[in-house]
């Protein structure tokens, strides 16, 4: 079991490092580097959605139905399954546009 743990620790450390080898090093990662560097766009994010919290009302309505019954596991499931169809149309159409 400790060798199991050590693996656990060593698997996300090995993944970052294998990961950090690849990346190119930014404008924040240079010394030397003017406030012009960095300059431009910074990254695509994301807007806002409720279908994660929805996936995880559904996750947690699951894990409920160990305790009150397989009811709610139904109405879980049914709530992850629309939530994840929510999450796939929002994507293909677009979210909420705030302009």
């Amino acid at each position: 079991m400790l060798l199991a743990t050590c693996f656990l620790g060593a698997l996300p450390g090995g993944y970052y490092l294998w990961w950090s080898r690849r990346m190119t090093p930014r404008a924040e990662d240079d010394a030397e580097a003017l406030p012009s560097s960095g300059a431009g766009t910074v990254g695509a994010f994301p807007g806002s959605s409720i279908w994660p919290f929805v996936i995880g009302m559904g996750a947690l309505l699951v894990g409920l139905s160990l305790i009150f019954g397989l009811w709610s596991a139904v109405v879980g499931v049914s709530m992850g399954v629309f939530a994840v169809f929510g999450v796939i149309s929002e994507s293909r159409h677009g979210g909420i546009s705030r302009h």
